[in-house]
């Protein structure tokens, strides 16, 4: 009944939020093809189509694509594939912990002051632990255009246990590709410059058994059960994240 209640009270605050954000202009808005860093050979944003955010900038790196909101300063989108390959190696690297502005978008992810005493985590949406095997993965997954404000009960949780079964799924079935990111309600709940978002979602794509499997967990101090608990449909999340989703 209360994830019930959590779907339903969160579709409603998107409705009045999205119909907001679709009048939004930002003049300082740079043009993402000019970000865009095109060399990756996982990158796969193109097909995705993001309907309310007008102010997000696509760009491209080793082993993940973020779409960077310059009004909310978080990603509303990440995506990766992550393989067997990536997490199998004899000598894995050590998590650096380098935080830093994405050197493609410096001017908005110079963001270390806003997270700074605030009590959130720079909650990562690729994990670092995704990256172990590539140094330089690793260094990339500390950019701040990876990461999004996540209470310590969220990030260190429910979504640490995601990410976890995330890596069991791609060594297991041997890739996995992944979607996630993060809603904002209608809450001006701020830190520094950064919106906080009310929830962060993953939607998570076995290409082996093509089967699909969605979550949305709220951005909470309270939370209770497992990450299973927050499973949801795709066309739920669909519509709540006005994301169309593509393989």
């Amino acid at each position: 009944m209360a994830k019930k209640f959590f779907i339903l009270s969160l579709f409603f605050i998107l409705i009045l939020s999205c119909s907001e954000k679709q009048t939004t202009t930002n003049k300082n808005q740079p043009d993402s093809k000019s970000v865009v860093k095109d060399t990756n050979s996982n990158k796969s944003n193109g097909n995705d189509t993001l309907l309310p955010y007008k102010t997000a900038v696509t760009i491209s790196h080793t082993y993940y694509t973020t779409i960077f909101d310059t009004t909310l300063y978080f990603p509303v989108l990440v995506k990766f594939w992550l393989t067997k390959d990536m997490l199998t190696c004899s000598n894995p690297v050590k998590r650096t912990d380098d935080f830093k502005p994405d050197p493609d978008l410096s001017d908005y992810t110079n963001l270390k002051s806003s997270y700074s005493k605030s009590g959130y985590d720079r909650g990562h949406n690729m994990d670092a632990a995704d990256n172990k095997c590539d140094i330089a993965g690793m260094h990339e997954s500390f950019y701040y255009s990876n990461m999004c404000p996540q209470t310590p009960a969220l990030n260190r949780g429910q979504w640490k246990d995601l990410e976890e079964y995330c890596r069991t799924l791609a060594e297991s079935y041997d890739s996995v590709l992944i979607w996630c990111g993060s809603i904002v309600g209608d809450t001006n709940n701020k830190i520094g410059k950064i919106t906080v978002p009310i929830s962060c979602w993953k939607i998570l794509y076995i290409k082996s058994l093509d089967s699909t499997n969605a979550f949305i967990l709220p951005n909470s101090s309270d939370l209770s059960g497992t990450y299973e608990d927050y499973e949801i449909a795709l066309d739920s999340l669909q519509n709540l994240t006005h994301i169309k989703f593509k393989k």
